[in-house]
């Protein structure tokens, strides 16, 4: 793929580019809010390529769905759900170790 810089020339096409590779699971709204905040500076300072400007769109848009899910469940002081964490206790280690070895 040849490494488009955005400019303002070709900053509608981009536009199209990018909201045709956007995901369905992730909200128009928020995807052109943060496109048009950003746009203008990935304009003036035209150094930042076309997929980079898209990935940046994509992990910032997902990172605001992610923290309005946290201060949601704040709000309705449900705790957040819980990820898999490692155990830090080495007892709990060598259990968890073990527990995937048949006896």
């Amino acid at each position: 793929m040849e490494k488009n810089i955005i400019t303002e020339e070709n900053q509608y096409s981009f536009i199209v580019w990018a909201n045709d590779l956007k995901p369905p699971s992730i909200s128009a709204e928020a995807f052109e809010t943060l496109l048009s905040l950003h746009l203008p500076d990935w304009i003036a300072y035209n150094q930042i390529t076309w997929i980079s400007a898209y990935t940046t769109l994509i992990d910032a848009v997902r990172e605001h769905a992610s923290l309005a899910e946290a201060v949601k469940c704040q709000s309705t002081k449900e705790p957040p759900p819980k990820k898999d964490i490692r155990p830090e206790d080495p007892e709990r280690k060598r259990d968890l170790l073990a527990s995937f070895f048949p006896k």
